[in-house]
């Protein structure tokens, strides 16, 4: 059976800002949170073969810094439906996902994908896969910027649904 891991991260911290929502920058700390992250991810053996990302800004800056700490490239989608999506919405783009373009020896051996998005949505996806138990416990911390959420699913990714994958690591970026 195949592995499938799915990463769940808040971007990095991003200034107040003035102006449109979706142009916030990462501060000067955020863009070493998610760098961190990635270094971290990369030691951990946890590399994703799949990003989805905000086109916001402050998402897009969090997954060039996370590719920086990680050290590669991976295909990245960026898709416009994630930018402060409501956590049916981030379901909806994880059972769309599409393995077009990607190395089938990749794909093959395990998937991973790493979803970088905002809050609330974030928040409320990880608590519904994870419904219920110990699990939800720890996730009803709350998801402060450049937290990631790990969690091992048994079914295909059309199939991902409430209580459908496990959490194996909730990790805030202050704790690397």
């Amino acid at each position: 059976m195949i592995q499938r891991l799915l990463i769940l991260m808040r971007h990095a911290t991003s200034d107040p800002g003035q102006g449109h929502d979706r142009d916030r920058e990462l501060t000067a700390s955020g863009k070493h949170e998610a760098h961190r992250v990635g270094s971290w991810l990369a030691h951990e053996r946890t590399v994703p073969t799949l990003i989805l990302c905000s086109t916001a800004l402050r998402c897009r800056q969090t997954h060039e810094a996370l590719l920086a700490g990680l050290g590669c490239e991976i295909q990245v989608a960026f898709e416009d439906r994630l930018y402060n999506a409501a956590a049916e919405t981030l379901y909806e783009s994880l059972t769309e996902v599409s393995y077009a373009g990607i190395d089938e020896s990749i794909v093959g051996r395990n998937e991973a994908i790493l979803l970088i998005a905002h809050n609330p949505g974030i928040s409320h996806l990880a608590l519904d896969l994870a419904a219920g138990g110990e699990e939800a416990t720890a996730l009803r911390v709350g998801f402060s910027p450049a937290t990631i959420a790990h969690f091992e699913l048994s079914t295909n990714w059309s199939s991902l649904a409430r209580e459908s994958a496990r959490l194996t690591r909730f990790t805030h970026a202050r704790e690397i």
